[in-house]
């Protein structure tokens, strides 16, 4: 997942993300829609925005 955030992150010319950034997403998501909450979460990171709660 961080390979893809970072990715997406070039691409927008942001700069890239941090592997503890997708930790935190990543420990913060569990809970039952766990995979739902991580992508969803990681795509808001992509996207410049840092959402852990």
């Amino acid at each position: 997942m961080l390979a893809l955030v970072k990715r997406l992150r070039a691409a927008s010319g942001r700069q890239p993300a941090m592997l503890e950034q997708v930790l935190r997403i990543e420990e913060s998501a569990h809970g039952s829609d766990y995979a739902a909450n991580y992508a969803l979460r990681c795509a808001f990171l992509a996207q410049g925005e840092d959402r852990t709660s």
